[in-house]
């Protein structure tokens, strides 16, 4: 439990610093900082070594590299599948939009091969597991943080936006 705590508090902490965070070097500061916590957190729960912390934590950089880049492609297929369904060349489009998934699919099954060589099957599950709630919390966290820095904000928008909702309720225009 301690140990749960102390995560929270410097992932807490970490938030913080991304708050702050207003320039690039910030920015790769703050992610470096959270990457530093993902790791410590495989270290512990999976007992690995440092050496296979950082083996892993390369490939997941290396894979979400790789499937950013497929991701953007594919976006850009469906976006000129929308916009004209019955183009001359949708077959073309539709296949490289099947191309794409193809080679997502092939990335996944690479990524997992990869780490089944230096970790057994129960800490890849449990990898995965890790890494979805510490990015759901992640995101939980930046969240709040964005919700209390718009509301501690003065914004003449907000308030213009505010103040005409009340008159609306009132039934009086402004």
């Amino acid at each position: 439990m301690k140990t749960i705590a102390c995560y929270l508090i410097l992932v807490l902490f970490l938030f913080t610093e991304m708050c702050n965070a207003q320039n690039g070097d910030n920015r790769k500061k703050f992610r470096n900082e959270i990457d530093s916590v993902m790791k410590q957190k495989l270290i512990t729960n999976l007992q690995i070594s440092d050496a296979d912390a950082d083996k892993l934590m390369n490939a997941f950089k290396e894979n979400n590299k790789s499937v950013k880049s497929l991701a953007k492609e594919r976006k850009g297929v469906m976006e000129s599948i929308e916009l004209d369904p019955s183009a001359a060349d949708i077959e073309t489009k539709l296949d490289k939009l099947s191309g794409i998934d193809t080679q997502l699919i092939e990335l996944r099954q690479n990524f997992y091969r990869n780490l089944k060589t230096f970790l057994t099957p129960q800490q890849i599950a449990k990898t995965f597991v890790i890494k979805k709630n510490f990015n759901r919390e992640l995101k939980q966290q930046l969240r709040k943080r964005g919700n209390r820095n718009k509301q501690n904000k003065p914004d003449n928008q907000n308030n213009q936006n505010n103040q005409f909702n009340r008159n609306e309720d009132n039934g009086t225009d402004k």
